[in-house]
């Protein structure tokens, strides 16, 4: 007969606890996305995989990941972005398994799968004030939702992946430290706080996250307040030094680095400020957050004024309404798509309906929010949270016209299945007192209305991912997908033309069907020059098009038009020499490299044609440069192996000939 102790034992051995709820959700998250597995690159996954030749040099190229702009390995005149993490993630990952996407989005599945778990015990640390259920609730949420599948389908959105997988420790790690009070945890979460910096700069938004979550759930003096909001601007400062060092400051307004060093300072002065309002909020600390936030989120709209007023009465209206459709996109995530820039959502004015209930909704939540937040209510963290990691977003598309985009939502969704997550607990009237997990049957027993509410949300949200991340195959699934729920988007149309030219007339089975592919193409690159008559990449590839086509004079009038773009002159160049233009096919040519240094196919380009005049030393150089631009063309290497053979070096020739069969075997004589 069992011992009292043994039936313990037993009893406890059912009992869930924290690792299996963390687990639930993050082998939730692995399944979601496990049929990504086997995709291609897809999207601008080749701007910073497969067609960068620094990622492809492997583990060898970090040293200069760490020290160049973003995309300086795809287009070195390109100087906008600083994010070395993802990029070194993915060097790391080639060298492992060159070309080989599965890696890439296994990788990501993983990370996702991880950043589940951690936000599981992150949230479990912050919220210790409510029951186990809420973390758990909201994480399989969060992990669930539809709107993550371009950042986790798509590799290059790794930068998002990892930025909020990072901050989510920084969080845990600043909980660690004022529970168990140990600097090192403290030094984690700065540290894991420049992590994120490095992975995607929008991470800046966190900085004010930090206080929100200080103040609504610390429990912390004002002055340890103070003191711990402000020392994530010296992981910040540190970030923007270096960025400033690679990148330089050029185009971007100096007002806001003198932000980050102003902050602190206002932030001191609010907390000496007593303050009586209508709404009886006396609490000097909602208050000091305001002032915060308005500081560091209000305060990056500072180039308002470089804004005509004109364009102001359109521009304003138009992001709030843009906001709004964000806000909607959560509610209801149908239909998905990668790319809806302009014109699929024209601008507005004040009063368009859109605007008017966008604002409407988006003020009233500010409102609940103020009015809620003294007493420290979580849907107000929730509502202030989506708007300070939007607000970025916001900005840029007030500014710049970025246009719209789900991997914008991902880390501001966890604001919206928070509330969502308390919200449907609240309603189901649950008690969200902290108290001891049951056994796994009475738990079960328990919540079972809420798994039958709650089975319904996670299901229609997993049957959207499932069947959304079928169209992140590759461009061409993507694409032709895409183009029908984005039909008034330029952008999306010019890509499609992409697919139909690259893609399919490529791999047509007859001249006939090339031809028609080529015909469509050249119809979709019209449609994006009637929709965005300022996207000027149509007319390069119109020009390819028809220069496929033969017809070589609509070919050249499409090419002038887009003379700026590197790849253009390239093109070019192909079209002069094909009329048998050598010199202007060279100068074509020459001027391509000049504006992209490292573009390898203008370097093979003329690398052949010197070869081919006599000139096999010059032409050896060239089709070296292309080589070290792109170390995985086996032509490069075969024609660099015969210009040596013709110089009369038959051991070296040899030499790159092998290397060549080696990359492609077909290149072997007698090969079958």
């Amino acid at each position: 007969m069992p011992t009292s102790k043994s039936k313990r034992t037993v009893s406890n051995s059912k009992r869930l606890t924290p690792l299996i709820f963390s687990l639930i959700v993050g082998l939730w998250g692995a399944v979601l996305y496990a049929n990504t597995l086997g995709h291609g690159f897809v999207f601008d996954d080749f701007f910073v995989i497969r067609d960068n030749w620094l990622v492809k040099k492997g583990i060898s190229s970090i040293p200069q990941l760490i020290s160049t702009p973003y995309l300086y390995g795809f287009s070195p005149a390109s100087n906008d972005y600083y994010r070395p993490f993802s990029l070194v993630m993915f060097a790391v990952e080639w060298h492992l398994s060159p070309n080989n996407p599965a890696i890439h989005h296994t990788v990501s599945v993983l990370m996702y799968a991880l950043t589940g778990i951690v936000l599981f015990y992150t949230l479990a640390t912050i919220l210790r004030r409510y029951h186990l259920i809420l973390p758990f609730v909201v994480s399989l949420l969060f992990i669930a939702h539809p709107i993550h599948t371009e950042v986790v389908a798509n590799i290059k959105a790794r930068d998002i992946l990892m930025a909020f997988f990072w901050s989510l420790l920084a969080f845990q790690c600043l909980w660690l430290f004022l529970r168990k009070k140990g600097i090192l945890w403290l030094l984690l979460s700065l540290l894991s706080y420049f992590f994120a910096l490095t992975c995607r700069e929008n991470a800046i938004t966190i900085l004010a996250i930090f206080p929100l979550l200080l103040y609504f759930f610390g429990e912390v003096s004002w002055r340890r307040w103070f003191v711990l909001s402000s020392l994530y601007f010296i992981p910040t400062g540190f970030f923007l030094f270096i960025r400033a060092t690679v990148i330089g400051l050029e185009g971007h307004d100096p007002r806001l680095f003198w932000l980050m060093f102003l902050v602190p300072v206002v932030i001191y002065g609010v907390t000496r400020i007593r303050t009586n309002f209508p709404f009886r909020i006396g609490d000097r600390w909602l208050w000091v957050g305001i002032g915060f936030l308005t500081l560091t989120v209000g305060g990056v709209f500072c180039g308002w004024a470089a804004t005509s007023v004109g364009n102001f009465n359109i521009r304003f209206p138009s992001t709030i309404v843009m906001i709004g459709r964000y806000l909607f996109k959560l509610v209801y995530p149908h239909p998905l798509v990668s790319d809806a820039s302009y014109n699929q959502h024209p601008g507005v004015l004040f009063t368009h309906w859109k605007a008017i209930l966008s604002s409407s909704v988006l003020g009233l939540m500010a409102l609940y929010a103020i009015i809620t937040a003294p007493r420290k209510h979580l849907p107000a963290f929730g509502i202030l949270y989506f708007f300070v990691l939007m607000s970025l977003y916001a900005y840029f598309t007030l500014m710049r016209s970025v246009p719209y985009g789900e991997r914008f939502l991902y880390a501001s969704s966890l604001g919206f299945c928070l509330v969502l997550g308390y919200g449907m607990l609240k309603l189901l009237r649950y008690d969200l007192t902290p108290a001891p997990l049951p056994g796994i049957p009475v738990f079960l027993r328990q919540y079972a209305v809420l798994w039958s509410v709650l089975s319904v949300i996670l299901g229609l949200y997993a049957f959207k991912t499932v069947t959304r991340n079928l169209d992140w195959k590759s461009n061409a699934t993507l694409r032709s997908q895409d183009v029908q729920t984005s039909p008034n988007s330029g952008r999306m149309h010019y890509y499609y033309g992409l697919t139909l030219m690259e893609d399919k007339a490529m791999e047509a089975d007859s001249e006939t069907e090339k031809i028609q592919y080529l015909r469509e193409a050249i119809k979709e690159f019209k449609k994006a020059t009637q929709l965005d008559p300022y996207l000027k990449e149509p007319y390069g590839q119109l020009g390819v098009a028809y220069m496929r086509l033969g017809e070589y004079k609509k070919a050249r009038k499409n090419f002038e038009k887009a003379i700026k773009n590197a790849l253009v002159y390239n093109n070019l160049g192909i079209l002069y020499y094909a009329e048998g233009d050598t010199v202007k096919a060279l100068q074509a040519f020459e001027q391509a490299t000049r504006i992209d240094p490292n573009l390898a196919n203008a370097h093979f380009n003329i690398g052949m044609i010197r070869g081919g005049q006599g000139q096999y030393a010059l032409g050896i150089q060239h089709l070296m440069r292309a080589a070290a631009c792109d170390p995985f063309n086996a032509p490069t290497y075969y024609n660099i192996g015969l210009l040596y053979r013709l110089l009369g070096d038959e051991p070296t020739g040899n030499r790159y000939l092998e290397k060549a069969y080696q990359l492609d075997p077909s290149l072997r004589p007698n090969s079958p």
